[in-house]
């Protein structure tokens, strides 16, 4: 064999050695990868619960989903994913924050699991018509659709108790901190992202009234553009303001609107302050940290127990209250014991999550 032939062999031979070599990669990337799918199909189906849901349709595109026998098992501000088994959708689970207190810290007695969601999307439009054309008009689906593009307030109202068989798996989404843990709590909900400042509201209020928990004043700020989405939460907030009110705990809830009020609109959460503006992170921070060191220095204390600023809505209101903390005065964040910031967003990080452990799960 001459020089070039046995170079020629040599080259033949590492080609087809680094074939194999890729080919090996490629196998166990694949085991990997399958493996990982598995994993995620396990937990997701340990975390999951068969359960019958209450469908309630109400004016605005809101549907609230009220499922029984999940009473606990979750904390404030986390989510499920929800499936309603009710034609080709059966095949879709879609996240939603939790909106209550598990029945342990519950003020309003609801010992069930409460959804609010907005139709903003095709999973979402189909739950809201589930939810009135299944108990106005059962399977008629021309008449249902005739009727409800001419008389859709009265669908609403004539649509409530629609029980429907779900799935929820969940819950998901973890934080560091436990709001009850601070002396003041900002809690900030952008639309039906409310949803999570009602579960939190009535979390830390539920927590204090069992003796436990810091928790001396908490802000609410609401800014929404639909009206309809008040009537949803005025129940829950108004039986949650009350047991506040009975342990001291100061409350102060900001409705901040931007769109003209019907008359009567209001009546139902008559204790918020309306206010026609946007809100503005700074003030409201400088607020919040201003209160904790009176409420210190009446106490004759050095330092507080901490302000918790928890934020769910768009993008640009996390990022303004992110800006907020950061900016805000160092000498009084650090009287009031600092100040913790905790937003609630459904990205990559929660898919993530689907591989946590199962630390917690539905009684």
């Amino acid at each position: 064999m001459d020089k070039n032939q046995g170079v020629s062999a040599f080259l033949g031979l590492s080609h087809c050695r680094l074939f194999n070599l890729i080919n090996c990669l490629v196998d166990a990337s694949s085991y990997f990868a399958t493996s990982l799918l598995a994993i995620d199909y396990l937990l997701a189906f340990l975390k999951t619960s068969l359960r019958s849901a209450v469908f309630t349709s109400h004016p605005g595109g809101l549907t609230q989903v009220e499922i029984d026998r999940v009473g606990e098992g979750w904390k404030a501000g986390q989510h499920v994913y929800l499936r309603v088994f009710n034609g080709f959708r059966a095949f879709e689970k879609h996240p939603f924050t939790i909106a209550n207190a598990p029945a342990s810290a519950s003020t309003t007695g609801r010992t069930t699991l409460l959804l609010v969601i907005k139709s903003a999307g095709d999973f979402t439009r189909h739950v809201h018509h589930l939810g009135y054309a299944e108990a106005a008009f059962g399977n008629d689906l021309e008449k249902r659709s005739l009727d409800f593009k001419k008389y859709p307030d009265d669908f609403c109202r004539a649509a409530s108790d629609c029980r429907l068989a779900v799935s929820v798996e969940g819950p998901y989404g973890v934080s560091y901190m436990e709001m009850c843990d601070f002396e003041t709590v900002v809690l900030v909900g952008g639309g039906s992202g409310f949803t999570y400042c009602m579960a939190n509201f009535e979390e830390i209020v539920g927590t204090a009234l069992k003796g436990y928990g810091v928790t001396k004043r908490v802000f609410i700020l609401w800014p929404l553009r639909d009206l309809n989405i008040l009537q949803v939460f005025a129940e829950s907030l108004k039986k949650t303001l009350n047991s506040a009110r009975s342990i001291s705990i100061e409350t102060s809830i900001r409705l901040h609107i931007t769109t003209p009020i019907v008359t009567g609109t209001m009546n139902t959460v008559s204790p918020a302050q309306i206010i026609r503006s946007r809100i503005e992170p700074h003030a409201v921070i400088s607020e919040a940290l201003e209160a904790t060191r009176a409420s210190i220095d009446g106490r004759g204390e050095t330092v507080g127990c901490g302000v918790a600023i928890g934020v769910c809505g768009p993008p640009e209101l996390r990022v303004a209250f992110q800006a907020a903390v950061s900016s805000a005065d160092s000498s009084l964040a650090a009287k009031a014991g600092g100040i913790h910031f905790h937003s609630c967003v459904l990205s990559i990080l929660a898919i993530l999550l689907l591989f946590s452990s199962l630390t917690l799960g539905f009684c």
